[in-house]
């Protein structure tokens, strides 16, 4: 049975496992802090799985589960589809009338995405995750590459490449400044392709989101992962001496 394979055996037969895990050159330099926060991705990054339909009720009984028997006090939620914000209150309102109150994030889409391709789409985000009292992860354009092409599909394709990268950043301290005035238990961004993206930048950006006050600066390889073994070796290398006091972690 596969969910039975675990570590190197389940790489290439189960989803979610990568050889990134296992590679010597990170494992050599593994070391965990003396506390480990478990962010529990099951009802955002499960329910995007091939196949995976969960209504609400299964939904409340697994958020349930996770923080009343497991013991985890930090869930994602996403925030992408119409019935998301449903899902979002149901499970916020369950864990409440059990006296259960963990800290739940939701994920919203990139603010560029379908349908508007604009920053209102993040704005309203924030405001419909604030009114079912949740914490929200940002996702952010970092990379080049994806800077432009979300540029492009808002009609600034053909803008330079540093225009781009400050309207990115100015809208995301405007999201973040909403998000705090709406008091938000978390308030996280999420920088979407950071392998790709330049150093400086990287740096820049995440600079102004610690300034704003964030609570976690989450660096998103997005795009599959090329080369993650040495190029995340060699990323982290460069950043430490940055972000030895910064909230920061990395996603895959």
């Amino acid at each position: 049975m596969s969910d039975r394979l675990r570590g190197l055996d389940a790489i290439g037969k189960t989803s979610g496992v990568s050889p990134a895990n296992f590679a010597p050159e990170l494992r050599a330099q593994m070391s965990l802090p003396s506390k480990v926060i478990l962010n529990d991705l099951t009802l955002r990054e499960g329910r995007q799985s091939e196949g995976t339909i969960l209504t609400v009720e299964e939904c409340v009984r697994i958020a349930v589960q996770l923080v009343g028997e497991l013991n985890l006090q930090h869930l994602q939620m996403g925030n992408y589809a119409p019935r998301d914000p449903a899902y979002l209150k149901a499970v916020k309102k369950a864990l409440d009338d059990q006296g259960l109150h963990p800290v739940i994030e939701t994920m919203t889409s990139a603010h560029q995405n379908w349908p508007r391709f604009k920053k209102e789409q993040l704005f309203d985000s924030v405001d419909r995750i604030a009114e079912a009292g949740a914490g929200i992860v940002m996702c952010l354009a970092l990379s080049n590459e994806m800077l432009r092409a979300c540029a492009s599909l808002r009609g600034e394709g053909q803008k330079p490449i540093k225009y781009l990268q400050q309207q990115e950043i100015g809208v995301a301290v405007e999201a973040v400044r909403k998000a705090k005035a709406h008091r938000m238990p978390i308030i996280n961004v999420n920088f979407q392709d950071f392998l790709r993206a330049d150093l400086d930048y990287t740096l820049e950006f995440s600079r102004a989101m610690v300034q704003e006050g964030v609570n976690y600066v989450k660096m998103d390889d997005f795009g599959g992962g090329v080369g993650i073994g040495s190029v995340l070796f060699g990323w982290m290398s460069h950043f430490s001496p940055y972000f030895l006091q910064e909230p920061i972690s990395v996603c895959r």
